[in-house]
């Protein structure tokens, strides 16, 4: 666990070196996502419960692998949300500390007798952590018009990186770019929804000389249910090692349940650390768990 990469084949390193100049940066197609006219105009109000809440329950989805290979069948994901925390995939079943007892302090500031941490039950693939040096809104409460993308303003945020014995790694940014793009109807196994509210979420996160990720999701929301498909493709560059991967998640079920923390507070959940499980052959890994510690919602101004 934790260094299946580092085992590649060192026949594959004069091609890598070559790749950065061959490929540019790796964006996504709009096979599975087509272009949209807004159902209103570009800066217009829209009333948007689809984003008022942070729902709490559980929700199954069909993932499938894209480009779509014929007679393959698809896996099954799971996403749990409580009031503070956020499960999802192989990760859902087992216990979790909070994120941060797994993390070993900032070199220089070790206590005189370190006292042992625990080891996350991360086994099954490759591991890492990540701590956010604020609090972060994928989806940001401010977010209530649809406007064009060059538009989307930017949030930017310190990101830390721990490999998985939870020693730190890395120093890095988080970039943050969401835009709503308009209202689509969407067909899956759990049914049609009407008037979905589809969103693009950009996080483009880099640690130089180490890594760098570029994960760009569609979500399509409606006010009842939450997220009932998501296209999410996630690529960079992992030292001189490009990767890239692409899923697409349609809604099976779901188990959403009234919760007290967003009754009291309507505004979307803040990330503030987490893990992730990938697995598969590079440079195709996919993110099949992730956990995530939620902060307490931002004082209202």
């Amino acid at each position: 666990m934790g260094g299946r990469w580092c085992g590649l084949n060192v026949a594959v390193i004069p091609v890598a070196i070559a790749l950065p100049g061959c490929l540019g940066p790796w964006r996504p197609t709009t096979e599975h996502v087509e272009h949209i006219a807004p159902a209103t105009q570009p800066g217009e109000e829209l009333g948007l419960p689809q984003l008022a809440a942070h729902r709490v329950g559980r929700w199954v989805y069909e993932r499938r692998e894209l480009p779509l290979k014929e007679g393959a069948p698809p896996a099954y994901y799971v996403r749990m949300t409580t009031p503070t925390r956020i499960v999802e995939g192989v990760l859902e079943g087992r216990s979790f500390l909070p994120i941060e007892q797994y993390l070993a302090p900032v070199p220089g500031s070790q206590p005189a007798e370190e006292t042992p941490r625990p080891r996350a039950p991360l086994e099954g693939g490759t591991a890492i952590f990540f701590r956010l040096g604020e609090a972060t809104e994928p989806i940001p409460p401010e977010l209530g018009v649809i406007d064009e993308p060059q538009n989307a303003p930017v949030a930017s945020t310190p990101i830390s990186y721990f490999d998985y014995r939870g020693i730190l790694t890395a120093g890095g940014t988080l970039k943050r770019r969401t835009v709503i793009e308009g209202i689509e109807d969407v067909d899956c196994p759990a049914g049609r929804f009407e008037k979905c509210l589809r969103v693009r979420v950009e996080l483009d996160v880099h640690f130089p000389w180490v890594a760098s990720m570029d994960l760009t999701s569609y979500l399509w929301l409606v006010p009842e249910v939450g997220e009932v498909r998501r296209v999410q493709r996630v690529s960079g560059w992992f030292l001189i090692f490009w990767y890239g991967s692409a899923d697409e998640y349609r809604l099976v079920s779901y188990e959403s349940a009234a919760s007290p923390a967003s009754a009291a507070s309507p505004a979307p959940p803040r990330w503030s650390a987490g893990a992730l499980l990938l697995e598969g052959d590079f440079p195709h890994p996919r993110i099949t768990g992730m956990v995530v510690d939620l902060a307490a919602s931002a004082p209202a101004p």
